[in-house]
C-alpha cells in the first residue's frame, strides 16, 4: 500500500491495513499540499518502479495521466 497521505481515517483503520498488507509506503511528500499528493505520489511510484503494470480504462484522469508518464519516460509498460 503506497499512501499520499497520512490522515484520520487511515490512522483510524491503520489495524486493518495492517492484515491486507505486507507494508505500507510513505513517499516523501511531506511539502506536497493534500490536493496534489495522490499526482506526486503516482509520479514518485513510476519513478521508482522498473515496470508499470496498468489497467486504464479512459484516456482521461490521474491513472491516464501517470500512463502517459511512464511511457514517456520509457518505462517497461505492461497493459492489462
Amino acid at each position: 500500500l503506497v499512501l499520499p497521505y497520512i490522515d484520520q481515517p487511515f490512522l483510524d483503520r491503520i489495524a486493518v491495513f495492517k492484515n491486507l498488507f505486507d507494508e505500507t509506503i510513505y513517499p516523501p511528500l511531506e511539502s506536497v499540499p493534500k490536493k496534489y499528493a495522490i499526482i506526486r505520489r503516482n509520479e514518485w511510484m513510476v519513478d521508482s518502479a522498473d515496470i508499470v503494470i496498468a489497467c486504464v480504462k479512459y484516456c482521461w484522469g490521474g491513472a491516464a495521466r501517470t500512463l502517459e508518464n511512464a511511457k514517456r519516460i520509457k518505462k517497461t509498460v505492461i497493459l492489462l
